[in-house]
């Protein structure tokens, strides 16, 4: 018998078998995913790349580096081997107790995160509820390859323009700056529009010093809940493909200039911040993470997607759906288990601090209610 029950919020998400390529986009409780699968187990790249960068702008000594430098020696190492991640946070309606784990989109390379840590409490966790996802997926493999041309084709620069012809020239200096730093072998960012080249840059930068996306954790988390035996509460949207895409490719140049400025500032700024986040959570200090600033920049990359009508509707009816599945929880399991970002732990308009101020209590180590 299948450990999804029926709750009043919670969306169940069928498996589909086969082939995938998932391109990730993260805004802080959200991740849209455009996954392309085939019925013949070909896989099947879908350029289909957004980025909407999440990282601490908090203030470090700028370093200076000569030019034969290691890009990996630049801010500090990044920790790497077991490690415990982050304590948990506990949320309390009298009897009833949810445990919060709090997770990040970047974590260190080499990171081998130590699930023991959280193992007894999910092993007496009732129900697990996982925050919001967001798919467009086509099945049918003929109607994939004309959607991967279709994405191809919008990521490209229209009229065989380059970069260099439409960006103002301190931004393209700019750019020309870091990619000699983080991505000198590679041109054909040239030819791709500014925010999909911020996307390929940053993607350098980050893997230079050994930080990789991660969805790991979070599908550790729910799969040893589902060995358990808990209630899985998902919050998985489908969306249109034809509309995801054509919000992709509404993205006006003046939004992927935007883009741009914004993820060259990330690399020439924060960094170093996103290395102490990442080594930070790895090594499981609460207090440094609670002290970190995480600012919502998804007003700058990939915001087309969302602010389509109709798929800002799906992402707010989501999120709602989302926040009511925690309270149905503390309501109903007298324990339970969620994975939060981070970002909804520290910020004064995140999750946790909406579920304090409607009476809940809330506590946790080195976090003052």
């Amino acid at each position: 018998m299948s450990n999804h029950r029926s709750v009043p919020t919670k969306h169940n998400n069928q498996v589909n078998k086969g082939c995938s390529y998932a391109a990730p986009i993260t805004t802080g409780v959200m991740s849209l995913v455009i996954v392309i699968r085939t019925r013949i187990g070909q896989l099947i790249k879908m350029q289909f790349i957004l980025c909407i960068l999440f990282l601490s702008c908090v203030a470090y000594p700028k370093q200076l580096f000569a030019a034969d430098t290691e890009v990996a020696d630049l801010f500090g190492m990044v920790v790497s081997g077991k490690r415990p991640g982050p304590p948990l946070w506990k949320v309390s309606n009298e009897k009833n107790i949810l445990w919060i784990f709090g997770t990040l989109d970047y974590l260190p390379k080499n990171l081998d995160w130590d699930e023991s840590s959280v193992r007894f409490e999910l092993s007496q966790a009732e129900a697990f509820i996982s925050p919001p996802e967001f798919s467009a997926r086509e099945n049918n493999p003929f109607r994939a390859i004309s959607l991967m041309r279709r994405i191809n084709k919008a990521r490209e620069i229209p009229d065989e323009k380059t970069l260099e012809e439409i960006l103002p020239v301190e931004l393209y200096s700019r750019l020309m700056a870091l990619k000699s730093i983080y991505g000198p072998n590679g041109n054909d960012i040239f030819e791709l529009r500014p925010d999909e080249a911020a996307d390929e840059l940053f993607r350098e930068a980050r893997e230079a010093v050994d930080l990789r996306f991660d969805q790991k954790v979070s599908s550790r988390l729910r799969r040893i809940a589902r060995r358990n035996d808990a209630v899985l509460i998902d919050h998985v949207k489908s969306l249109d493909v034809n509309l995801t895409i054509e919000a992709f490719e509404s993205t006006s140049l003046a939004d992927g200039i935007a883009c741009l400025d914004s993820t060259l500032r990330t690399i020439e700024t924060d960094l170093e911040a996103m290395i102490i986040r990442a080594n930070a959570w790895a090594v499981g200090n609460a207090e440094l993470l609670l002290n970190l600033v995480y600012p919502d920049k998804s007003e700058f990359c990939g915001s087309a997607v969302f602010k389509s009508d109709e798929i800002g509707r799906i992402a707010s009816e989501t999120r709602s759906e989302w926040v009511d599945s925690i309270e149905y929880a503390l309501s109903s399991y007298e324990n339970s288990f969620a994975n939060f970002p981070m970002r909804e732990i520290v910020h004064p308009e995140g999750l946790l601090n909406h579920l304090r101020q409607k009476g809940y209590t809330v506590s946790g180590q080195q976090l003052s209610n």
